[in-house]
């Protein structure tokens, strides 16, 4: 009985620091976002449409290349979202400089501009 408890607490203690291949896609993309900062321009968001094109093409390009190693297809989308800062997030960090993480929905998060609050 002893053994089959320490073996049970093991288990538990060792499945703690696991991530699941999402958890990992998405870190993935956040250390491939660090990156390609320098790769590609920023766009503060004063850039032209087709400039801002430009400058979003080139990170889906640097990202993919970073993210071949999340997995499957749908791992890797993951991947480049996060490291292109498009779609989805997690954090504040996911997003570009001026964005913050909003909650749309209960389980659904965007990068998304949070309006000034002035004088409250």
């Amino acid at each position: 009985m002893r053994a089959s408890t320490v073996a049970a607490i093991f288990l538990l203690v060792s499945a703690a620091g696991c991530q699941d291949y999402d958890q990992r896609a998405r870190g993935l993309g956040r250390e491939a976002r660090r990156d390609i900062q320098s790769a590609c321009p920023r766009d503060d968001g004063t850039a032209a449409p087709a400039a801002a094109f430009a400058i979003d093409a080139c990170r889906v390009h640097a990202c993919e290349a970073s993210c071949a190693a999340a997995g499957a297809l749908r791992f890797q989308r993951v991947c480049v979202d996060i490291c292109a800062a498009r779609g989805g997030c997690d954090r504040d960090e996911d997003c570009d400089p001026g964005l913050r993480c909003v909650a749309i929905a209960p389980v659904v998060r965007r990068c998304s501009v949070v309006p000034v609050d002035a004088g409250r």
